[in-house]
């Protein structure tokens, strides 16, 4: 003998018994069939809230630390990377003490005189 899976089903929800509940967040009591803790919606995501509330609380806090770190200017610091003293000792585009570099393809040119 074989049973349909839908008639499978509706003997298992026959046998399914309502259970009395009292909410843990209102105290509302309610019927309730299976797992059923909570008499609503609302109550059930207001436990949810209460249960990762200082995990969204941490993430906020983090959120709003780094954006006051950009703010700040992050790791580059006030001056930003354009206005670097040199102080870190990095290289720029005239060498590391200023220097010019070498003259270009028509060599140095002084100023009086014409070649």
């Amino acid at each position: 003998m074989t049973i349909d899976s839908s008639d499978l089903a509706r003997q298992l929800a026959a046998r399914r018994q309502p259970k009395a509940v009292v909410c843990p967040i209102c105290g509302t009591p309610a019927i309730g069939v299976g797992r059923r803790k909570y008499c609503s919606e609302q109550c059930a995501k207001r436990a949810w809230w209460r249960r990762h509330w200082s995990k969204a609380a941490q993430l906020a806090q983090d959120a709003a630390a780094l954006q006051g770190w950009e703010s700040d200017g992050g790791a580059l610091g006030p001056l930003g990377p354009k206005g670097d003293t040199g102080a870190t000792g990095a290289v720029g585009p005239q060498g590391a003490q200023g220097d010019p570099g070498p003259p270009g393809p028509q060599g140095p040119q002084s100023v009086g005189s014409i070649v």
